[in-house]
């Protein structure tokens, strides 16, 4: 998956190893000689260490460093790794972290472009390469592809017993690791209890969640970093509205992070009370009706 940044170098083709880690393109400019890539780390990314496999570590690192590259040399489509090394520092993420691979042009020739990258796990530096990179003049064989937008991927919804790891790493990325929640705090016993909604990218990687419990509330709604802003939160609150629609619910409310509070007015749902802390953050108790002759 790519975001719009990149989409200002023409064709640029998306490699499928890429999309199948779940990696995003952040930033890549055309002539800048910049480029960052971020993943979200999961279960399918780590050593029997629980940390990021060193491969995974290297391919951002290489990819972020070839990205920087081709913004040089858009008409190229693709590059080639020429020569890579990699000086690991420390471990490189957990499930739950976001990493970066942050890369730049040190020197270009006509074919070819020198680079450096460090791969930074919560602004901490993991690792560092540098590579050398060919840039053909033929384009890459490569199909291109359109990225696929995230608010045309599916909603999934089930119970906890299905979802729990997938939506733990979302909550864990979200609510623990950026915003200081304790993670006793975060998880609770009425999860088992409660309907989830879950996207994931287009590499599987989970980017969204939110529950509904048996009385009518809506919450850890939670999207990770890179995918806010692109509609899949107001896809997750919707499947988790139309499911106590179903469950015939009259009204749902929800515990608003205050400076979400917009998002969810949005929606359709109203404030309800004064604003107050939980979990040292400011919330706003929201509720929506919703027709149902329920409960």
């Amino acid at each position: 998956m790519y975001s719009d940044p990149l989409l200002k170098l023409p064709e640029i083709a998306q490699p499928p190893f890429l999309e199948l880690l779940g990696a995003r393109c952040l930033r890549a400019e055309a002539e800048s000689g910049q480029a960052e890539l971020q993943l979200n780390i999961d279960e399918r990314h780590i050593n029997l260490w629980q940390v990021t496999h060193g491969g995974v570590s290297m391919t951002l690192l290489d990819s972020a460093m070839g990205h920087a590259g081709r913004t040089l040399f858009p008409q190229a489509g693709a590059s080639i790794t020429v020569e890579m090394k990699t000086t690991f520092i420390r471990p490189g993420g957990r499930p739950g972290q976001t990493v970066r691979a942050v890369a730049r042009v040190l020197h270009r020739t006509s074919t070819l472009c020198f680079c450096e990258a460090e791969l930074l796990v919560d602004d901490a530096v993991a690792a560092k390469a540098s590579g050398t990179f060919k840039y053909p003049r033929k384009r890459s064989r490569f199909p291109v592809r359109a990225p696929t937008p995230l608010q045309a991927l599916p909603v999934q919804v089930g119970y906890w017993a299905e979802l729990s790891r997938a939506a733990s790493s979302v909550r864990q990325a979200v609510f623990v690791a950026e915003q200081g929640v304790p993670e006793v705090l975060e998880r609770d016993s009425a999860d088992p209890l409660s309907l989830h909604a879950l996207v994931r990218d287009a590499g599987g990687a989970p980017i969204a969640t939110g529950r509904l419990l048996p009385d009518g509330h809506i919450g850890r709604m939670a999207v990770v970093r890179s995918a806010r802003g692109q509609g899949v939160g107001r896809k997750v609150l919707n499947a988790l509205v139309e499911a106590g629609r179903q469950r015939g619910h009259a009204e749902l409310i929800l515990s608003a992070q205050v400076h979400a509070a917009e998002f969810y007015r949005r929606a359709g749902f109203v404030e309800r009370g004064e604003a107050y802390l939980e979990a040292g953050i400011p919330h706003i108790g929201m509720v929506l009706q919703t027709g149902s002759g329920g409960s």
